[in-house]
């Protein structure tokens, strides 16, 4: 009858990535995902999407852009979509980054 909220999972994978535990931290952002879906906003998105740039898993991040960006309302991720244009800027091709404008 437990059932985590996003909040929750936000302080696990904050605590498994403080002590190490990556796989486990992943683990719990995925899960999140899966549990919560419709529930999560943008922020836990981009957490998730900046925990695997620091894990240097460039593609995952922008997998995870791009999910958010499918999955969210297009007026409640206005920041994500911030993120993302310099998430390409920074790590796309010049392709990538006229995709992400013109879409």
């Amino acid at each position: 009858n437990c059932r985590p909220d996003q909040q929750a999972f936000l302080r696990l994978t904050k605590f498994e990535e403080k002590h190490g535990n990556i796989a486990r931290c992943r683990s719990g952002f995925e899960k999140a995902v899966e549990l919560l879906g419709n529930e999560l906003d943008e922020k836990f998105y981009i957490k998730f999407a900046q925990f695997e740039q620091r894990q240097k898993e460039m593609e995952r991040a922008q997998a995870i852009y791009k999910l958010a960006l499918d999955v969210l309302p297009k007026g409640a991720s206005d920041e994500l979509y911030r993120a993302y244009v310099s998430f390409e800027k920074q790590h796309g091709d010049r392709d990538a980054i006229e995709e992400v404008v013109l879409n």
